[in-house]
């Protein structure tokens, strides 16, 4: 069998072959973790926020924390621990719940792109539940135009009030004179990966600020850059026709210290996987 062969539906193994998702639904909780040797990143934290936007939407369910962590490994070992990302879907119809696990394409920057930087353009739109991780299927495609259209790497939501929140998959961060600034959680999906990176600022000891980057100031900022599953902290190059720093001593400081924190939990993780591994 090939990697990335099985998932899970409702908790029964299948192989790929027999994979269809609803088309008809009314509404997708979902969550994407990132597997790296074997272990699946900030894992705790993407399960906690899982039952966040459920309890948010009010949906009742059945789930449990820890059998959903034993589902998303259960994947990973049945496809030989490949690296990769895991998308956890919660669909939901006519009150009926459906459970979906299985591995997604993604696609991981080279190397160079965390030397030389993104670009991004802008799109004047907003979700209408930023804090739910939630399928929004007619605002996906007018992102996946656009970024063909301008070949940008990713897309920032500009609101109706001409303020940046965040990227379509993406959480946004700009740095001016000693101070990092994002968006406040209750504006944006607050991605676990913008979680741990606060955090590795806080460490750090630089001010950050809670508010929403006007359109208008974009040209006040030295530095920019993204964070997410993927893409971990990105530095970004352009946005639109404003042109920032990839260098700044801030952002070099960030990047390492995340790298850092993602080698320790896969270090005291895989003991911890290993340990508690089953026959799947």
């Amino acid at each position: 069998m090939s990697v990335q062969e099985f998932f899970l539906h409702n908790g029964q193994t299948f192989q790929k072959v027999n994979f269809n998702l609803p088309l008809l639904y009314d509404v997708c909780i979902y969550e994407v973790v990132r597997v790296i040797d074997g272990v699946i990143l900030f894992v705790e934290d993407h399960v906690d926020r899982l039952f966040a936007s459920l309890d948010k939407k009010g949906i009742v369910h059945l789930l449990d924390k820890k059998n959903v962590i034993d589902e998303l490994y259960r994947v990973v070992r049945l496809n030989q621990d490949v690296e990769g990302n895991i998308r956890y879907d919660v669909y939901i119809s006519n009150g009926q719940v459906q459970r979906w696990v299985y591995y997604v394409p993604h696609v991981y920057p080279p190397q160079a792109l965390y030397q030389q930087g993104v670009k991004l353009v802008t799109l004047k739109a907003e979700r209408a539940e930023p804090s739910v991780k939630m399928f929004h299927g007619s605002l996906r495609k007018q992102v996946e135009e656009l970024m063909q259209k301008t070949h940008a790497y990713e897309v920032i939501l500009v609101d109706t009030n001409g303020r940046i929140t965040e990227g379509s998959k993406s959480n946004m961060f700009f740095i001016q004179q000693d101070k990092v600034y994002t968006a406040p959680d209750e504006m944006v999906l607050a991605g676990i990966t913008r979680k741990k990176v606060i955090e590795v600022i806080n460490q750090l000891a630089i001010p950050i600020v809670f508010e929403p980057i006007p359109y208008a100031h974009l040209r006040q900022y030295e530095s920019a850059f993204l964070t997410g599953t993927s893409p971990k902290v990105l530095p970004i190059r352009k946005i639109d026709e404003v042109v920032y720093s990839v260098n700044h001593p801030f952002l070099l400081q960030i990047m390492q210290h995340f790298d850092e924190l993602i080698a320790n939990y896969i270090k005291s993780h895989k003991l911890h996987s290993a340990a508690n591994d089953t026959n799947y």
